[in-house]
């Protein structure tokens, strides 16, 4: 939090959207799983998760490791956009 002080601009925000944007590959959607049941007589339904799941164990470390993979592949784009995403990115949930 401290390192944001040496920056003109400073950004705060809430992540909670950004993980629907984090997709996940299709061979390990089965371990995000929801189950639903209409009703009482009703077949249980399971639905696989596209994206990640705000509020996972997970869903901190993932979205710190898109934004950091995204830094390194734009690197060359944008050199000192991608050294403060390195370096003074916190993200922190509640």
């Amino acid at each position: 939090m401290l390192r944001a002080r040496k920056h003109a601009y400073f950004v705060s925000c809430d992540i909670s959207h950004m993980f629907k944007q984090i997709e996940i590959h299709p061979h390990q959607r089965h371990f995000q799983k929801i189950l639903w049941k209409k009703g009482l007589n009703e077949p249980v339904q399971i639905f696989k998760l596209k994206t990640v799941t705000y509020g996972t164990t997970p869903a901190c470390y993932l979205s710190t490791r898109v934004l950091k993979q995204l830094s390194l592949d734009e690197r060359e784009n944008f050199p000192k956009e991608a050294d403060i995403v390195q370096h003074d990115v916190y993200l922190m949930t509640s």
